[in-house]
């Protein structure tokens, strides 16, 4: 099934990644539902505009949930197992590439502002083919968290990182963006990167991001902090280069203190005690030997996962008119 894109108003598909959301998911569709139904009204978006819910292995009753809501504007896919947020977004995204003129993707807690959603629309009628959803502001984060999140942003600008600051994947894409998303086969995909990298005519839409109604994120620090690797691994060799530079510091700082201990030897004769000074070495280049194979390991790790060329995700159930389509 595939759509044209020359009607009046653009068909919006609204991708909604979920995992182990039943504490919210019946409310976020409610809440969905009437803001389409409004869009509707409005002439702000086509009739057949939907959302697309992907449950992405859930292991509570988000499924059974969303089956038994799911109708002709609301249609959900079921992840054999689960992949990750990103990978059930792109599952998402590849749904809604045939099915739609646009697509919105938006976490199931609705943390970000639905009321944006006409502006980003504007944006897109416009000739925008990417519109990002900004936070204006960070205050509702833990101090942690903002601190994390601002070191990042600034070590991905010096490191050359395609980036929005304060952008998650609150963004909507044109069906020419999905198209060229849809080719994507990464196993470790970092959208944040990938579609600033595309170069495509794009705007800002800033937002403040409401408080959760129910639940916990399912974003902890740990899966953060991987997330921020993976971008970085991704993008960018500068940590690799920047192990070849602390090494070559290294090495003169070592040939100074052997020059050093060669005229100790032949012209001080002074007796070096050398204790404190040697387990100091030993132990700041046992860690720095640590730190750089790390690194190194995350590069051949993401060649051996990337070489296998495995299904990105596996469709185990859809509910639609349309049949499952095969792994991607």
């Amino acid at each position: 099934m595939t759509v044209s894109c020359s009607r009046t108003l653009p068909l919006l598909a609204i991708a909604v990644p979920c995992y182990n959301e039943e504490a919210i998911i019946l409310d976020s569709m409610r809440t969905l539902n009437e803001h389409l139904t409004r869009w509707k009204q409005e002439k702000i978006i086509h009739e057949d505009s939907f959302c697309c819910y992907v449950d992405d292995g859930s292991s509570d009753n988000t499924w059974a949930l969303l089956a038994a809501e799911t109708g002709k504007y609301c249609r959900a896919i079921k992840l054999a197992h689960n992949v990750g947020h990103q990978h059930a977004l792109f599952a998402g995204m590849v749904y809604a590439t045939d099915r739609s003129d646009c697509c919105i993707s938006l976490d199931a807690d609705l943390q970000d502002d639905l009321s944006v959603i006409p502006e980003m629309l504007t944006r897109y009628s416009e000739g925008c083919e990417v519109v990002y959803g900004v936070r204006a502001d960070r205050s509702s984060d833990s101090w942690i968290k903002r601190l994390f999140a601002n070191s990042y942003y600034w070590l991905a600008a010096k490191i050359g990182i395609a980036g929005i600051p304060h952008h998650a994947d609150f963004r909507l894409l044109s069906r020419r963006a999905l198209l060229i998303i849809r080719e994507f086969r990464e196993q470790h995909l970092y959208w944040r990167g990938i579609v600033p990298s595309l170069n495509l005519p794009s705007a800002k839409v800033f937002y403040t991001r409401q408080a959760r109604i129910a639940g916990d994120s399912k974003y902890t620090i740990i899966k953060l902090i991987t997330l921020a690797l993976n971008g970085v691994t991704s993008f960018s060799i500068i940590p690799l280069r920047f192990i070849t530079f602390l090494g070559f510091i290294i090495s003169l700082i070592s040939f100074y203190f052997i020059c050093s201990l060669i005229y100790n030897y032949y012209f001080d004769r002074t007796s070096v005690q050398g204790w404190t000074s040697l387990l100091i070495s030993l132990y700041f280049l046992g860690g720095l030997i640590m730190f750089s194979l790390g690194i190194t390991g995350e590069y051949i790790g993401k060649i051996f996962i990337e070489s296998k060329k495995r299904p990105l995700y596996i469709v185990e159930q859809q509910l639609d008119d349309t049949p499952p389509p095969p792994a991607a």
